[in-house]
């Protein structure tokens, strides 16, 4: 049998003790020869090679094996192999309460946490009903009828029957990671971070259409001032030709339209009246006074809009949009760090609210370390744990800031939290593979991932975590 074994090098001790207890004492009643591989590959190209000649994989997940990049690695293949092999095995074994990636939670999972001799019986167990290599090549060769595939049927069969104990000895995944959240928002220490999907449903435009209705205005002032005829030229076709990034197009218009740029983006933001949707309620529940612990600490906030502090408001929860350093709270009152700027939607618009719109603005928050929304957002990602709603990872800046907060953790845990929609479509190897990638790119940041099949869960997850 050949066996991948993927570990930290902290846990090589106790990897060792579980070598020892599975491979060198007699399994069946049958002494049983092993062929391990350690991964001592530094190449990509050359795992994979080990793990495509192994008969199975032990992946040992610990708080050590989430800081080392070469495992993570590692662990990534084992879930690109396993999705391209579903009958090869996988056994993930978990020696603490680190969180189980999601690609190996379909997995029986084996805690060495609670009983340690007890769980690597069980696991010995279903690892020598396992063909072996040998055994395959050798019928093959004979040219024998399928011993071998009549072996991986009934291993998927012990397998399917294994399900349901699993589900019933295992902590729905979800709901560990939320109760973790509970503890942590019940301890004053859980921040939300909301980007764009928070307010879509109640009207706020998508990026990509505030741009075009923001072009059209553009347009429309260009024709009246210089007589031109671009009637016909449609701001999406002129989006087209001028064939540039959003930011650039971003750029174009705050030159162009100048001083009265936040004015109509503001005009552009609440043109079809927004008022609230689930989610934004959702947010508000969950920001409540706790009856037995502290309340939510603190809102980032990555859009301009002020639907939340609208409805924290009807709600009579004291909130405050901070939008600049200037702008304190009292204690009793919930912050709403608006870092990419912040349109009231009536009034004056202040001068210290710059929106962060265009590709200078951009630039100059990820050049300037100690910019305040910098400060304020590695604050939060250093001290609290922070729970991302409705926020892509394509920020370059919020990346960087991620990344900086990850090797600033002196513990290196996956502190942070994010809630993603599950990748859906036609070809199902496709949608399970971006799966693996997005998740061991965000673990890389120090974020778990709760992953979702529709948008409609995260009230329920934040009703849940109010509750």
């Amino acid at each position: 049998m050949r066996v991948f074994f993927s570990c930290a090098t902290e846990d090589q001790a106790v990897c060792d003790r579980i070598e020892k207890f599975l491979f060198e004492e007699e399994a069946g009643g049958k002494q049983t020869v092993v062929e391990f591989d350690h991964s001592p590959a530094t190449f990509t190209s050359e795992i994979d090679k080990l793990i495509r000649r192994s008969d199975c994989a032990l992946a040992i997940i610990s708080e050590h094996s989430f800081r080392s990049a070469p495992v993570q690695s590692e662990f990534s293949l084992l879930g690109l192999h396993k999705i391209a092999n579903p009958e090869w095995p996988v056994f993930p074994i978990r020696l603490d309460k680190s969180a189980v990636p999601s690609y190996f939670e379909q997995l029986q999972v084996t805690d060495l946490s609670d009983d340690f001799e007890a769980r690597l019986e069980e696991l010995q167990a279903r690892m020598f009903e396992l063909p072996h290599s040998e055994e395959l090549v050798e019928e093959e060769h004979r040219g024998a009828p399928s011993k071998s595939r009549k072996a991986v049927t009934e291993t998927a069969r012990r397998s399917t029957k294994a399900d349901t104990k699993r589900e019933a000895a295992n902590i729905d995944h979800r709901t560990s990671q939320v109760n973790a959240l509970k503890t942590t928002l019940r301890s004053g220490r859980l921040t939300l971070v909301c980007g764009a999907g928070l307010s879509v449903e109640a009207g706020i435009p998508v990026w990509n259409d505030l741009l075009l209705k923001l072009l059209e205005k553009m347009m429309e002032k260009l024709a009246r001032a210089h007589s031109l005829d671009v009637a016909k030229l449609t701001a999406v076709k002129f989006q087209k030709y001028a064939g540039t990034s959003s930011l650039i197009l971003g750029k174009y218009l705050k030159n162009f339209l100048k001083d009265d740029f936040p004015n109509e983006v503001r005009d552009v933001l609440y043109q079809s009246k927004p008022t609230t949707c689930k989610l934004i309620e959702g947010v508000v529940q969950l920001s409540r006074p706790q009856r037995d612990g502290h309340a939510l600490d603190s809102i980032i906030n990555f859009n301009f809009d002020c639907l939340i502090e609208e409805q924290l408001e009807a709600s009579g929860i004291p909130a405050k949009a901070i939008f600049s350093e200037s702008i304190s709270h009292g204690s009793n009152t919930l912050p709403v760090y608006h870092v990419h700027g912040f349109l009231p939607r009536t009034g004056e618009i202040p001068h210290e609210s710059a929106l962060v719109f265009a590709e200078d603005a951009y630039h100059t928050q990820f050049l300037d370390a100690f910019s305040w929304s910098n400060l304020i957002q590695l604050n939060k990602l250093t001290q609290n744990v922070c729970l991302f709603i409705g926020v892509s990872l394509n920020d370059p800046n919020m990346r960087r800031l991620l990344d900086v907060a990850w090797r600033k953790n002196p513990n290196k845990e996956l502190g942070h939290y994010m809630i993603k929609k599950r990748p859906s479509g036609t070809d199902e190897v496709v949608c399970k593979i971006s799966q693996v990638l997005e998740e061991q790119d965000a673990n890389t940041l120090g974020l778990n991932v709760i992953w979702i099949d529709d948008y409609e869960e995260i009230t329920e997850i934040l009703s849940d975590l109010a509750s």
